[in-house]
């Protein structure tokens, strides 16, 4: 049995006198992918701040201890004409975590992180002038960089093409299978959440269900939270 690396019990959000979310409940353990749905406003980044310290809540959060995570944001906010190059923005995380590495060291750590993301090809060229997807995995590259046990990604692939996103998601199940990296992603695509996901958590201001996403969406779920128009929510493929 894996072990268990975060436990929320009764997890609440209040921020001035305002209720963003409650009651939420789950267990993950190591190697699980698990997903946040739920529709706009529902509580589901508020939730990863919560979980990641960024925002105060009620509640009990447990993590494994000497956990090590990594986060990949819904945005990332840069001056596209800045001359930063990937080498230079990933250089800037790994010599502020490991600053006893040579300039020659740190290229060498950087080139294996983007080969691991299919991004090796992209070192030299400027943040500015990436497209979506090639942001997104330069920000995965970004996120793995100490080794991450568990990775946060809030909507990952907002912005990013179908096969793109289809190529995205594949590369994060291809590393939670090889590196058993646990992953909690926040989705608004059903297609996604059934397709990789093992376990899911659906929210609007409170949690609706949690449980491997076949049985826990049920169309009554579905239905509180999303309204009749399920299929807005889904891309089709």
């Amino acid at each position: 049995m894996e072990r268990e690396i975060l436990s929320a019990k009764n997890l609440s959000v209040t921020i001035g006198g305002r209720t963003l979310v409650k009651g939420v409940t789950f267990d993950l353990h190591e190697g699980d992918i698990l997903a946040l749905i739920g529709p706009n406003g529902a509580g589901k980044t508020t939730i990863l701040k919560a979980l990641l310290g960024i925002l105060p809540s009620e509640g009990e959060i447990k993590w494994q201890k000497k956990i090590s995570i990594g986060y990949v944001p819904q945005r990332f906010t840069f001056d596209a004409n800045f001359p930063l190059t990937v080498q230079e923005l990933l250089s800037f995380r790994v010599k502020g975590a490991r600053f006893w590495f040579r300039p020659k060291k740190t290229c060498t750590i950087i080139s294996n992180i983007l080969q691991t993301v299919g991004a090796e090809k992209l070192m030299k060229r400027r943040i500015g002038k990436l497209s979506a997807g090639e942001l997104q995995r330069v920000l995965l590259a970004y996120a793995l960089v100490d080794n991450p046990q568990i990775l946060f990604l809030d909507e990952p692939v907002a912005g990013v093409d179908i096969e793109g996103e289809e190529n995205f998601y594949n590369l994060i199940t291809r590393l939670n299978k090889e590196k058993n990296i646990t992953i909690i992603l926040v989705s608004h695509d059903l297609n996604i959440v059934y397709k990789y996901a093992r376990e899911v958590i659906c929210v609007d201001k409170k949690m609706l269900c949690f449980g491997a996403p076949h049985k826990a969406l049920t169309a009554e779920v579905l239905k509180e939270a999303f309204g009749r128009d399920v299929t807005s929510f889904k891309h089709k493929h």
